[in-house]
């Protein structure tokens, strides 16, 4: 039998209240996993944490969680007297029903380490002796507990309570560091800490045991013989130790000081998980792990690698032996120009081959053959001021030099014009798609044209001429025009078929239609119906929710047959550029951006089959943090989320990808509460309007109008490259801050920028460099992203120098529930 500890107390005339009894075979069996505190434990109460099952235990002790998880609000304990109270209920509810003490399960180690860390700066309770036994007992899990007496020391927690002093001597004696142990008894007796008598008392023992410790070591030594041979003083120098044979010695630094606690180190604390990160193994699955198993001897390797040109290529030869004949040899790729025996190919043709424009001219060559001539044609020049260039829906292949001369010979009279012998040299520098926009030209006289000549001149590319001059020497095109991203497909087409997640078919699937009629916009899910399931490659796939919908394309929540969840965007008409767009983003920038599953082409639709985050887009959480009374986004949280795009957009432009479209809807975020900040909260998404600078001339620039619902109606936006992701990033930014889009800008000195004033408490310094940078992005080199590296990295230190401050981790948290909170309402 055992008395409860709780139940068995001494009144004040020295007679005994008895309680209830608990038999010691009820907790016999798990006394190995009860931890033992300083002020003992319930015997009753260790009863009730153990006899519940697993299942029942562990949602009482959530609900009960919850209950003290509210308690400790921000808003409920600024009114109360004592704000350290719940927290130390809440820390005798863990030592209660975790006997085991300080585990994943309990939270013990995080719970200290809230305790302590918010009221380290309060003067109040830096010297109340409840608050500072937490810190002792949080000092007891520390792998460093040095570090924890230091840092109390410099932010003077504990310099009026005789615990600290004690506690720190207590260790430093462990140590054998006596003369540390002295001047911290020392100390303490001078600032006259409180109980002090008991100090002085403690000071006295350790006098004691010190000069007990030192006759000990003396008795030891004249016990011992130096000599223990007894052959005399001959045989001392035999007795020598022997010099070490180690390479070097290790330098020991003996009239090193020790550092003062006055230091400027200890400013900041780190987590003790954090301390510990380079000795813990992360929990994994044993699912798909390998044994190491016994190596195999490797055989000698030759201590340097042979250089190896992969890029050499030997001179192309061809021997043909003909039987009477002599056997001729040819220097160059013969079965280029001989192919096929009936069909010999000239150097031109070759060159348009290697170009993948070869068939498009053998189409127009034919369908020109089976035209009847007709004595009307419609002439190709206009006789106005302006040079108007015709669409064609095909390819042509022409150069900026070429397109020049022809021009200029088209609006020649016909009797002065002069054959050309030469071939106009052919400007690598552009690709085939690129023209330059020409105005002012001439009045031409018109002349007739003979029927070959119709259809030479075409253009789908420049569909007017645009009246206000580029740059010197910029080209200025269309980057969303639907032909020209079909002929830059084409030309990549070959390096596409070579990922193993691009499957094409030439079949119908007919499902797009169907998807949307059944499957509207904020909807509830539709689980489990036949008519929304597909299967792609054997995997079945049932979509249940439509995510979101914009012009020819709809995004949809599907489930597969495993349980897993994806995100499938469908297009009809089908559309492979989002794809090649995201699969350059991947090659180029591997880990950095969202990575596609698998994409799917069939003949009149496409789907392309991306990872679910779960959190929703920026505007998502801008509109629910704006509606709500209990959750507000906090300006450091901010920075934390803008920290993230501007690192993502930088790292966009430094590999040539332009976005285009960047908006709040277009970001989706995929929280992780984390102790220390990840950076991998947020991902930019929807690239089917963005652009691969890789694929056009350095010098070009784009004239294509912007939505006017993202992008003011300005003068700017008439030329532009990289302008449109600094103008979304600005408004992004500012809805997070404001809660409302951009809006307007205002001019101040030649410089635009936001009409908001900022609250004083803001960091002004560091938004007002943003916003300048972001506002006034013509007027700086916007090339590889530099301006937006440079404003993330200085956004990615303040985060990491207030992340614990600032209680970021905490907000991500917060935030997290929130939204997990509104999925679960809406059944997600």
């Amino acid at each position: 039998m055992i008395n409860d500890a709780m139940s068995s107390r001494v009144n004040s005339g020295g007679s005994t209240i008895s309680g209830s009894s608990t038999e010691f075979s009820c907790i016999e069996a798990d006394k190995e996993n009860i931890q033992p505190l300083k002020q003992g434990r319930s015997a009753n109460n260790l009863v009730k944490a153990l006899s519940l099952n697993k299942e029942t235990r562990k949602e009482v002790l959530a609900r009960e969680r919850d209950q003290f998880e509210a308690s400790l609000d921000p808003a409920q304990l600024e009114d109360l007297d004592d704000p350290l109270d719940p927290y130390l209920k809440y820390l005798d509810w863990i030592h209660t029903n975790y006997p085991s003490g300080a585990n994943t399960e309990s939270g013990l180690i995080q719970l200290l380490e809230r305790i302590t860390h918010d009221f380290k700066d309060d003067d109040y309770y830096k010297n109340e002796v409840r608050y500072f036994k937490v810190w002792l007992e949080y000092v007891k899990f520390s792998d460093n507990p040095r570090d924890i007496f230091h840092y109390l020391y410099k932010k003077k927690i504990g310099l009026s309570l005789t615990l600290l002093y004690e506690s720190f001597a207590n260790f430093m004696e462990v140590e054998q560091d006596f003369k540390k142990a002295e001047e911290l008894y020392q100390a303490g007796i001078n600032a006259k800490a409180r109980p002090l008598n008991r100090l002085i008392r403690a000071y006295e023992n350790f006098k004691i045991r010190r000069a007990q410790s030192s006759q000990v070591q003396k008795r030891q030594g004249l016990g011992v013989l130096q000599n223990p041979s007894g052959g005399g003083l001959e045989k001392v120098a035999k007795l020598a130790p022997s010099r070490s044979s180690k390479a070097f010695a290790v330098f020991n630094d003996s009239e090193a000081k020790p550092s003062s606690a006055n230091d400027g180190i200890w400013q900041h604390l780190d987590t003790i998980d954090n301390s510990r990160k380079e000795n813990v193994i992360r929990p994994t699955s044993w699912s798909g792990e390998k044994l190491l198993q016994q190596r195999v001897p490797k055989a000698n390797e030759p201590t340097f690698e042979v250089f190896r040109d992969d890029e050499l290529r030997f001179p192309v030869t061809k021997i043909i032996h003909n039987p009477g004949k002599r056997t001729e040899k040819f220097d160059f790729n013969f079965d280029l120009l001989y192919a096929d025996k009936e069909d010999e190919k000239s150097l031109m043709e070759i060159l348009l081959l290697s170009r993948g424009v070869y068939y498009l001219a053998k189409k127009r060559k034919s369908e020109r053959t089976f035209d009847t001539p007709s004595k009307k044609h419609t002439p190709l020049v206009d006789s106005e001021n302006e040079t108007k260039l015709l669409n064609s829906p095909t390819l042509t292949f022409y150069s900026r030099q070429s397109m020049k001369e022809v021009l200029q010979m088209l609006n020649q009279p016909l009797k002065e014009t002069k054959v050309s012998t030469e071939e106009p040299p052919l400007d690598e520098g552009l690709s085939d798609f690129v023209t330059e926009t020409i105005t002012n030209h001439t009045p031409a006289t018109p002349r007739k044209l003979t029927n070959d000549d119709t259809g030479m001149l075409s253009s789908p590319f420049v569909e007017e001429p645009l009246h206000s001059e580029p740059g010197k020497g910029d080209v200025l095109i269309n980057p969303f025009d639907h032909n020209l991203q079909k002929n830059l497909l084409y030309k990549q087409s070959s390096h596409l078929l070579h990922y193993k997640d691009y499957h094409q078919s030439t079949t119908k699937r007919e499902k797009c239609s169907i998807l949307r009629s059944l499957l509207k916009p904020h909807a509830a899910p539709i689980m489990g119906s036949r008519q929304l399931m597909m299967e792609f490659e054997g995997e079945t796939f049932c979509f249940t929710k439509q995510l979101g919908v914009v012009d020819k394309a709809a995004t949809y929540l599907s489930e597969k047959s495993d349980g897993s969840v994806a995100a499938i965007k469908v297009c009809s008409p089908p559309v492979e550029w989002e794809y090649y767009i995201l699969k350059q983003m991947e090659v180029r920038a591997p880990g950095n951006f969202i990575k596609v599953i698998d994409f799917y082409k069939f003949e009149d639709e496409s789907y392309l089959i991306l990872p679910y985050l779960k959190h929703g887009t920026l505007l998502d959480l801008i509109q629910l943090t704006s509606q709500s009374k209990s959750l507000k986004l906090e300006e450091s949280m901010v920075i934390y989320l803008a920290a993230q795009l501007l690192k993502q957009i930088s790292i966009l432009h430094s590999i040539s990808i332009v976005h285009a479209n960047l908006k709040a809807e277009n970001c989706i975020l995929n929280l992780t509460p984390n102790t220390k900040p990840s950076y991998q909260d947020l991902k930019v998404i929807d690239f089917q309007d963005s652009i691969d600078l890789s694929l056009f001339p350095e010098n070009v620039r784009f004239s294509a109008q912007l939505s006017a619902n993202t992008y003011p109606p300005d003068e700017m936006w008439r030329s532009w490259r990289y302008e449109p992701d600094y103008y979304g990033l600005a408004n992004i930014i500012h809805m997070l801050l404001f809660g409302r889009e951009l809006g307007g800008v205002k001019a101040s000195s030649n410089n635009f920028k936001i009409r908001e004033d900022m609250p004083s408490y803001w960091q002004r310094e560091l938004w007002n460099e943003l916003f300048k940078v972001l506002l006034n992005s013509r007027d700086i080199d916007c090339e590889q992203g530099s301006p937006l590296k440079l404003l993330a990295g200085k956004f990615e230190n303040w985060v990491n120098l207030n992340w614990s401050s600032c209680g970021l981790s905490r907000q991500l948290a917060k935030i997290t529930e929130f939204l997990d909170d509104q999925r679960k309402r809406n059944k997600i």
